[in-house]
């Protein structure tokens, strides 16, 4: 379980002029165990949804649409050999956020698979229940190197916005994509603007991963802006005018 893996529109561009749209998380309809779910995102898209804000629960939510009191898989679980219980995602991470619904999580030595419910928040369900299911759906590489601010009116023009990278889960995703690529560093939605780091698309910035673990205070006029070392996997503050490639989001 430790290998990993909004409703919006995403612009794939893995060569120039060619494009096609999709989302983050894509809802199955049809019902499977949480195992037999989890198996068949890891093979068609990258894994179970995880959730780490409202915003994201919302997006999510949103995927299901018509779904509304039905319990759907997400890639929450814990383990009865976990004393006290520990409720973690797919990609390995403890779950920071939660949203359980009040009495949830009950029987927790027993139901140790999560489901959400449209509106009602998370339950932990049997395992071998059958339920619907979102799956986290692969990143956009955008293969052509730009500056940062070409590369957020690139993501913008086609409906996007330049990634935010939110977890542990999605900067190995993000790093294993660029790798195929043969990409160093790429650009990423981080910006230090009016004298703070943040995600152009207005996520928290929750999760951070510097390099050398120390971030950035007061870069010059033209290195306010944040990349992703692909081999490192850290965060780095680069030269706005650098040409990278960047993903879209």
């Amino acid at each position: 379980m430790e290998n990993s893996s909004f409703k919006v529109f995403l612009i794939l561009a893995f060569c120039e002029g060619v494009f096609a749209t999709f989302e983050k998380h894509v809802f199955q309809p049809d019902q499977k165990t949480w195992h037999d779910a989890r198996k068949y995102c890891r093979t068609h898209y990258i894994d179970l949804s995880s959730i780490y804000s409202l915003k994201e629960e919302k997006l999510v939510e949103n995927a299901t649409a018509g779904m509304n009191n039905s319990l759907i898989w997400i890639g929450l679980y814990s383990k009865r050999s976990m004393n006290p219980i520990v409720w973690k995602w797919t990609g390995g991470e403890q779950a920071q956020f939660s949203n359980w619904h009040p009495g949830q999580p009950d029987n927790p030595s027993i139901e140790f698979c999560g489901a959400l419910i449209k509106g009602q928040g998370w339950h932990n369900v049997g395992c071998t229940k059958e339920h619907s299911f979102v799956c986290f759906n692969k990143a956009t590489f955008v293969n052509q190197e730009k500056t940062w601010e070409e590369a957020l009116n690139y993501c913008r023009v086609n409906g996007a916005d330049l990634a935010s990278v939110l977890s542990k889960t999605e900067m190995r995703l993000l790093s294993k994509e660029s790798l195929v690529a043969q990409a160093q560093n790429v650009w990423t939605g981080l910006r230090w603007l009016g004298g703070s780091w943040l995600w152009v698309n207005g996520d928290k910035l929750k999760y951070e991963a510097w390099f050398q673990g120390i971030k950035p205070q007061c870069p010059a006029w033209n290195s306010g802006c944040g990349a992703l070392s692909v081999k490192e996997k850290v965060w780095k503050n680069l030269d706005c005018n650098i040409k990278l490639h960047f993903f879209c989001r």
